[in-house]
C-alpha cells in the first residue's frame, strides 16, 4: 500500500531576478516500510522536494503545482490545524543541522516536553519524561543527558537527540535530509545502523536524502536520481548496484572511489549543473552527457517506464 505519493510536483522561488523551477514534475511513491532514496548534486531539488510535500516550505518558495497524497489524503489542501496535526504524528523530519534544529537556550527534556505535549496536551510532564527517556535508550544515550544542554553534546549525540525528537510520536514516515553530512564516517555509519534497526522494530518508512550514493546502494530498497530539478531514473535498487542506466547516474558512479578492483583515475562529468532560473532547453542534462544527440537538445524527455517498478528520462537509453 502507497504511504507516500507525489504527483507531478513543481516548486518556484520567487525572486527579484525572475521565478526560478527548483522541482519540476517530479513524481514518487513511497510503500509501508519502504525506503527510497533520493540523491542528486547540491541544488538539485531533492530537500525541496521533500519540504514541499510536507508543506514546510515558507516565502519566497511556492508549490506551483501538483499532489502529495499521504494514505488517500490531499496533503496540498489540509487545513492549518489538520496538518500541524498530520506533522510529528504521521511524518517527520530529521534536518542535517542537529545543532540548528535544537533550541540552545532548552535543555534536552523541554525539547521533548514541548514536542509531545503539543499534541498530546492529556500526558502529564512525567509521563512525557518516562518516554523521553525511553526514546534516548533507543537511539542508545544515556537518559541523564535530557538534563544537558545541546552545546554540552557531541555532533553525533546531538543527531541522535533529534532522530529520538523525530521518532517522539511513532510517525510513520520519517524523512532524513542529510542527516549525517557534518559527522565522521564511522559516528555515521553508527547512527545509520540504528535507525536501520528501529526501522525494522517500529516498520516506518523512510525517505532518504543525500549526495552520497555508494551510501544508498547499502541500504535503500528504492532510488531516485535528481538532475536540476527533475528525476532522471527511479526503480528498485539492484538496479543502481549494476551502475544505472541514465549516463548521470552512470556519471556519478564514475566519480566514486572503489575500494575492489584496478585503481583507475576519478571520471569527473564535466561542466556544472545549468541556472535554474534559465535552464537549458531539451534534456537539462544534455551540455554534460556524453551521449547527447541533435534531439536531446530541443526536447524534454518524460520519465518512461522501462522495466518493472524501473523509469528513465532518456532519448538515447529508452532505446537500448
Amino acid at each position: 500500500m502507497n504511504l507516500l505519493r507525489v504527483e507531478n510536483l513543481k516548486v518556484d522561488y520567487l525572486t527579484p531576478d525572475g521565478v526560478l523551477q527548483a522541482v519540476d514534475n517530479v513524481s514518487f511513491e513511497i510503500k509501508q516500510g519502504e525506503i527510497l532514496g533520493l540523491v542528486g548534486e547540491s541544488g538539485s531539488g531533492k530537500s525541496t522536494a521533500a519540504m514541499a510535500a510536507m508543506r514546510i516550505l515558507g516565502p519566497p518558495a511556492l508549490i506551483a503545482g501538483g499532489r502529495v497524497i499521504f494514505k488517500e489524503r490531499d496533503v496540498l489542501k489540509m487545513t492549518a490545524e489538520e496538518l500541524r496535526r498530520w506533522h510529528w504524528q504521521d511524518v517527520s523530519i530529521v534536518m542535517q543541522s542537529a545543532l540548528n534544529a535544537l533550541n540552545p537556550v532548552l535543555v534536552i527534556q523541554e525539547h521533548f516536553v514541548d514536542t509531545i505535549n503539543a499534541h498530546c496536551p492529556e500526558q502529564s510532564n512525567g509521563e512525557v519524561l518516562e518516554r523521553a527517556a525511553k526514546l534516548l535508550k533507543m537511539v542508545d544515550i544515556d537518559p541523564r543527558y535530557l538534563k544537558s544542554y545541546p552545546h554540552e553534546l557531541s555532533g553525533g549525540m546531538r543527531q541522535r537527540i533529534v532522530i529520538a525528537l523525530a521518532l517522539a510520536l511513532y510517525p510513520q514516515l520519517l524523512i532524513m535530509d542529510e542527516p549525517t553530512t557534518a559527522l565522521d564516517v564511522v559516528v555515521e555509519r553508527e547512527i545509520i545502523k540504528r535507525v536501520l534497526q528501529l526501522q525494522k522494530e517500529m516498520g516506518f518508512a523512510i525517505l532518504f536524502i543525500t549526495h552520497d550514493l555508494s551510501l544508498l546502494l547499502e541500504f535503500a530498497t528504492q532510488l531516485g536520481v535528481l538532475y536540476a530539478g527533475r528525476l532522471v531514473e527511479i526503480g528498485p535498487v539492484e538496479v543502481f548496484r549494476r551502475g544505472g542506466v541514465h549516463p548521470y547516474t552512470q556519471g556519478l558512479f564514475q566519480a566514486v572511489p572503489q575500494l575492489h578492483g584496478a585503481r583507475e583515475a576519478f571520471k569527473s562529468i564535466p561542466g556544472s549543473p545549468p541556472s535554474m532560473k534559465n535552464p537549458p532547453p531539451g534534456c537539462r542534462f544534455h551540455p554534460r552527457c556524453p551521449l547527447a544527440e541533435e534531439r536531446c537538445s530541443k526536447e524534454q524527455p518524460e520519465l518512461k517506464q522501462i522495466a518493472q517498478e524501473h523509469q528513465l528520462a532518456c532519448h538515447v537509453r529508452s532505446r537500448d
